[in-house]
């Protein structure tokens, strides 16, 4: 089931990066956003995160939580599905 969704999110991701602007219309219609105001600066091609942006979502995250712990990001995110996904 999880292969599935992966796969689906994948073929999607291809979708958006192929298509910008009718991507843009299907975030505008299912996000409720102004057509205009439908296009993402910032997406993946691939399922996976930089490494960077991984550094910055885990030091949101862990300034939200009030603590200054630093976590590996293998602890938190594994794209090894991902990675076995886009070389079939």
């Amino acid at each position: 089931m999880a292969e599935k969704f992966l796969r689906a999110t994948l073929k999607g991701l291809k979708y958006f990066r192929t298509n910008r602007e009718g991507s843009a219309k299907i975030m505008a219609k299912y996000m409720s956003l102004p057509y205009e105001d439908a296009s993402i600066p910032f997406y993946v091609s691939d399922g996976m995160i930089s490494e960077d942006f991984q550094d910055k979502v885990l030091d949101f995250e862990l300034k939200a939580i009030g603590t200054d712990k630093r976590i590996p990001r293998d602890a938190v995110f594994d794209f090894s599905i991902m990675k076995s996904l886009a070389g079939k």
